[in-house]
């Protein structure tokens, strides 16, 4: 039975999202089998799942912040900060474009979002599909526009935050390369 085999990747060590993974690929197979009226219905709906165990965020206090900001190539200090601070998502903030940036206001418009696939940059919508305004604090308003001034062309439509060689960021580049040697030297 299908719940046999689910208990049986449960004893064999497998995750919660691998053993719904696997449920979903089967479903989908069953499903068709349904369709082509080779069966009655779909044996995997309403199959009960592992749940997904929900992992603790993490929060960083100011002073963490800073040291970690600190820690970082002065290319990407208003980045740890307008991730910390205004609460972007790692792609909003590598999709985020000039244009989007209010200093004056101190707002930053959110309606698009960089995800790598397969080794390839797509930009899109953000994860739930809505622009946002964020606004920002006084402090990351300056340290922005000094941001933009000194890494950011003249281009409305150019990224904000880009990697060292001008092109947009990487999320494995920049978390091997810059994220986790600033951590350790920020503890």
């Amino acid at each position: 039975s299908i719940e046999q085999w689910i208990a049986d990747m449960q004893e064999a060590g497998l995750s919660a999202s691998r053993i719904r993974q696997a449920h979903r690929v089967l479903s989908q197979i069953l499903k068709a089998a349904v369709r082509a009226r080779y069966i009655p219905a779909n044996p995997a709906d309403g199959i009960p799942l592992p749940r997904k165990p929900r992992r603790e965020q993490l929060f960083l206090n100011p002073v963490e912040v800073d040291r970690l900001a600190d820690a970082v190539d002065p290319r990407y200090r208003a980045l740890i900060y307008v991730l910390s601070y205004g609460g972007l998502r790692w792609g909003e903030a590598a999709a985020l474009r000039v244009k989007r940036v209010d200093v004056l206001r101190g707002r930053v418009d959110v309606n698009e979002s960089l995800a790598e696939v397969g080794g390839d940059l797509h930009f899109g919508s953000t994860k739930n599909h809505r622009n946002r305004t964020v606004i920002i604090p006084a402090f990351l308003r300056e340290m922005l526009n000094e941001h933009m001034v000194t890494f950011c062309g003249s281009d409305p439509d150019g990224l904000v935050f880009t990697a060292s060689n001008g092109a947009a960021m990487r999320n494995s580049n920049f978390t091997k390369n810059v994220w986790q040697p600033a951590i350790a030297e920020a503890q």
